[in-house]
């Protein structure tokens, strides 16, 4: 009888021990603050509370095991989506169904391409991401002049920020570099929240840059679910939840 009480006891702990959620992410709370560098934490504003870490990907990236990304401490990522009139990143709806099966907030974005015509980029952008509801801002970025002026620039990014807010009644998140900005952006765009890319142990922004929110500060980050390297950052506060 004692023989067969172990095997019992035994088999119970078996039972618990394998259940799906045993060893789910979700029953593990990360401190994600602590997946952030050090140098990166020291760097941020003192205004900032609880900074979150987070990723953004491509078709660059290959695949992705968005369960183990979760684990390791990434609180968000965004998933490139297009770029200019015609382009779908190929990882883009695969990596979204993979997403929803984590607790990952996730956003996406646009390649602008200021040679090409702003308002059909952002007429298909809002069509390929409309009905996936992420929850974070769409966000655009502009890193390339195409040969076109500044003003040219700020018109086209100015109708596509216009375009897709009122489309999905959610106010987008711009992202470019400081010299960037400062020769093609500049003020006009204050209103918006900046995603900067600053590639130093230091947050090394345009003295009239004041509305930065996020800080990519490495495209050289390596983390547990993604083979290569992929780009690292940081969002100082936790953005407004959308629903496109």
């Amino acid at each position: 009888m004692k023989v067969l009480k172990l095997i019992g006891f035994i088999a119970l702990l078996v039972i618990i021990f394998k259940r799906p959620y045993a060893h789910s992410p979700h029953f593990t709370p990360v401190n994600h603050a602590k997946t952030i560098p050090t140098h990166v934490i020291k760097a941020l504003p003192k205004e900032t509370e609880k900074p979150l870490h987070g990723i953004d990907v491509s078709h660059f990236q290959g695949e992705i095991d968005f369960l183990e990304v979760e684990k390791s401490g990434v609180h968000f990522v965004y998933l490139k989506a297009t770029e200019g009139t015609r382009f779908v990143d190929p990882t883009y709806m695969k990596h979204i169904e993979a997403i929803k099966q984590t607790q990952l907030q996730h956003g996406a974005y646009h390649f602008f391409q200021p040679s090409l015509d702003a308002k059909q980029q952002a007429e298909f952008f809002v069509k390929t991401i409309k009905q996936q509801s992420h929850l974070l801002p769409p966000m655009l970025d502009v890193e390339v002049s195409q040969g076109m002026s500044s003003d040219a620039i700020k018109a086209g990014v100015k109708v596509w920020l216009d375009y897709v807010q009122a489309e999905l009644k959610c106010r987008p998140i711009l992202y470019s570099y400081g010299d960037f900005w400062r020769d093609n952006l500049g003020t006009e765009f204050t209103q918006y929240k900046f995603w900067l890319a600053e590639y130093s142990k230091t947050l090394k922004k345009p003295d009239s840059l004041s509305n930065v929110n996020l800080w990519q500060y490495s495209d050289k980050g390596r983390i547990p679910g993604i083979e290569g390297k992929v780009d690292m950052d940081v969002m100082f506060k936790r953005e407004g939840v959308c629903n496109a």
